[in-house]
């Protein structure tokens, strides 16, 4: 029994802190809008880990692991190795 509370407990711990994550960049999003002024999200860069910076058009900007837009592979900065 304790076994079971433990790997529930550590089962917690690993995935509890990439949910919290994904809402949060979620609710940054927006459904593609900046929610400080209300303009769309442009994608500006890609790091080499895949994660995706957006910016609007007065200056705002974020970075996001997750994307909500398209798959990577149809991102204008993905670049797909051979």
């Amino acid at each position: 029994m304790i076994s079971l509370i433990a790997f529930i407990v550590a089962l917690l711990i690993l995935v509890l802190p990439l949910l919290l994550q994904y809402l949060s960049e979620r609710q940054s999003w927006n459904n593609g809008k900046c929610p400080a002024c209300g303009e769309p999200w442009e994608c500006f860069d890609m790091t080499s880990q895949g994660d995706l910076g957006y910016k609007c058009k007065n200056g705002h900007f974020m970075w996001m692991s997750y994307n909500f837009e398209k798959p990577h592979s149809e991102n204008k900065l993905y670049k797909k190795e051979s």
